[in-house]
């Protein structure tokens, strides 16, 4: 995909940095992962990184806005 941002939907526009949010954050969680963590915390991380590897989502940016009055 080789659109200019200007050529993206609103909707493409979010979901592009959604991706890359989650991305971002995957990341951040396995380098986490690499270093001594409460098993609690530890088993919080493997989780949701299991969940976001299956498909699911959490919630969507627009809601995050919305929630914390950002728009």
């Amino acid at each position: 995909m080789q659109n200019l941002v200007a050529q993206m939907t609103r909707d493409e526009f979010v979901q592009l940095i959604e991706t890359v949010v989650e991305k971002k954050l995957s990341e951040f969680m396995e380098k986490i992962m690499e270093n001594e963590l409460s098993p609690e915390l530890a088993e919080r991380l493997r989780r949701q990184k299991e969940q976001v590897a299956s498909g699911e989502r959490g919630h969507l940016f627009s809601q995050v806005v919305e929630q914390l009055d950002l728009a």
